[in-house]
């Protein structure tokens, strides 16, 4: 069971993907480009169609391959763009579709002397003049400073104010180079990322002015940065998850879908991650794939029955001894073990609550609620056990759940445990997330959402509350 749920780990992503295909509205299901609009929409560009994703549906508009600018000096790699207006760019190896805002289709030439466009990351418009034995294959602006990337391997520095020639740096290959070209920017670095000749991906540091190489294979695609540290590169025979940090290269043979099914990732064609950090994929023949957080294992089906067993087990140890500890209270044979019965049941319930306030409260005459309650305890501690993950389970959803109302259940577990509802249900979750924590599987914030306390920092400062209160338990009172 444990093999099973962590697969996905051990294929390199920790997420599962959703088909979005024909059957969601998309035109076909071979996706060849991928980019984000100002609203957030995605736009996924299929040979003859521009299919934007809402959320919820597609909205679909007709390539024509009759209506369209040309741009003969471009033979890089494809590309959609969208500029400082919103509107959108689609090159496509010499053609050039432009739609304004409303998606109407731009009939408007490129400037005079000009035989190519070019958009950077901030939406400026750049109108070329190519070199046809030399063609800029992208085109760079950080910093102040623009780079043109060439077909030779050579790339070229300027200043966006003057545009006065900086540095020309070229490549350390070799052998002559193809021109399909693709180059992404990790800003917050001073990096750029190039796929070039579709066999390398080299890094070009800004501050030393240096090339290097990064990974090497056959049939390079598309390259997205998840972060800093990470990226994911399409390719022929699959994708490759890039440590950049020390270039070591991990294969993701396949990827789950949240259907449960697996596909290759040779049938992977272009990768693209949007502002919020969500991961998209263009299949050939899946269409396109939006990446979805996986399950954690507590929400699998043989987590929830060993959780179920495990509960179950519990409820009879603690009815188990809550039964002999009366028992012995009833028959006690002498001052000690009278003292320990009567300090035992809430402790074994409910670990890390105040021990002492507890012993008080049962050591006045008449005080039999622990055992009076017993079954509801044990169903109590069953439902919160059953809505572990649940961030949202609450005293209210707790008390319908058990067919009573907040006061009675207050009332009735504050007599049995000297505990509200509130403390009941934060001390099962800690003690859970204590667990965890000593397996050293899971991080902070993966137990946090296993337990149902939001956020690590949440979760520490409850520890932190926990600890204080069990402290002032202990400490003794003050003389007088």
């Amino acid at each position: 069971m444990l093999l099973l749920s962590v697969y996905p780990l051990k294929a390199g992503l920790r997420m599962e993907f959703e088909a979005l295909g024909t059957e969601a509205g998309l035109a076909v299901n071979y996706v060849v480009s991928i980019a984000q609009l100002k609203d957030n929409r995605i736009v996924a560009v299929t040979m003859d169609d521009v299919n934007i994703w809402d959320g919820h549906s597609f909205q679909r508009i007709r390539k024509s391959r009759e209506e369209f600018t040309p741009i003969p000096g471009y033979q890089g790699h494809y590309h959609t763009y969208v500029d400082k207006n919103g509107e959108v760019w689609i090159k496509d190896y010499g053609c050039l579709w432009h739609y304004d805002k409303h998606w109407r289709l731009v009939h408007r030439p490129l400037p005079p002397g000009c035989d190519d466009v070019f958009i950077d990351d901030n939406g400026n418009i750049y109108f070329i003049r190519q070199n046809r034995n030399n063609p800029i294959l992208d085109l760079k602006v950080v910093r102040g400073k623009k780079f043109l990337f060439y077909s030779d391997g050579s790339m070229r520095c300027y200043s966006v104010n003057n545009n006065q020639p900086l540095y020309k740096i070229q490549l350390p290959m070799s052998d002559s180079l193809a021109v399909s070209s693709l180059v992404v920017t990790d800003r917050k670095r001073g990096r750029f990322y190039q796929l070039l000749d579709q066999r390398y991906c080299m890094m070009f540091d800004i501050a030393s002015r240096q090339w290097s190489e990064i990974f090497r294979s056959e049939r390079l695609h598309t390259i997205a940065l998840i972060d800093s540290s990470t990226a994911l590169i399409t390719s022929y025979g699959g994708m490759w998850k890039i440590n950049l940090e020390n270039t070591k290269a991990e294969y993701i043979g396949q990827i789950q879908l949240t259907d449960g099914n697996y596909i290759s990732s040779s049938r992977l064609n272009t990768v693209f991650c949007d502002r919020e950090g969500t991961l998209w994929l263009g299949s050939y023949d899946r269409g396109l794939l939006k990446g979805c957080p996986q399950k954690p294992w507590t929400a699998t089906l043989p987590a929830v029955i060993c959780g179920a067993g495990l509960t179950l087990f519990f409820v009879v140890w603690l009815s188990f001894r809550i039964r002999k500890a009366r028992k012995r209270k009833s028959h006690p044979t002498n001052s000690q073990s009278t003292e320990f019965i009567r300090k035992e049941p809430t402790t074994m319930a409910l670990p890390g609550t105040s021990q002492r306030k507890r012993a008080e409260k049962e050591r006045k005459p008449g005080n039999d609620q622990a055992g009076k309650h017993e079954d509801l305890i044990a169903k109590a501690m069953v439902m919160v056990q059953r809505n572990m993950g649940n961030q949202d389970y609450s005293v209210e959803k707790l008390a319908q759940d058990l067919c009573m109302d907040r006061t009675g259940l207050y009332k009735k577990m504050k007599a049995a445990t000297g505990l509200s509802p509130l403390e009941f249900i934060r001390d099962i979750r800690l003690n859970h997330a204590s667990a965890l924590m000593k397996e050293g599987k899971h991080s902070m914030a993966e137990i946090a959402s296993m337990t149902g306390m939001g956020s690590a920092r949440h979760l520490a400062r409850c520890f932190q509350a926990s600890r204080k209160k069990r402290e002032a338990g202990q400490r003794p009172k003050r003389e007088e």
